[in-house]
């Protein structure tokens, strides 16, 4: 196991019954935090040059994307 991560995400409600509202508020704010995208990330070690590489071919795709949209 790592280490251990202390996470502070608050979500609070009016209501007792909110209990699902209260689930999807944190939920939200997990993702917005993005507490979950980080832990992912730092789950399995990867490479720089790794790293470096799939930052260039999202870029090149996202470019071909964008071209693709400005020609129709």
């Amino acid at each position: 196991m790592g280490k251990a991560v202390y996470v502070s995400v608050q979500a609070r409600t009016r209501d007792l019954y909110e209990n699902e509202r209260l689930i999807k508020k944190f939920i939200k704010e997990t993702k917005k935090s993005g507490i979950l995208e980080k832990a992912r990330e730092k789950r399995y070690f990867i490479k720089k040059s790794e790293k470096r590489n799939a930052k260039k071919r999202r870029k090149n795709s996202n470019s071909r994307e964008t071209g693709k949209k400005n020609n129709n």
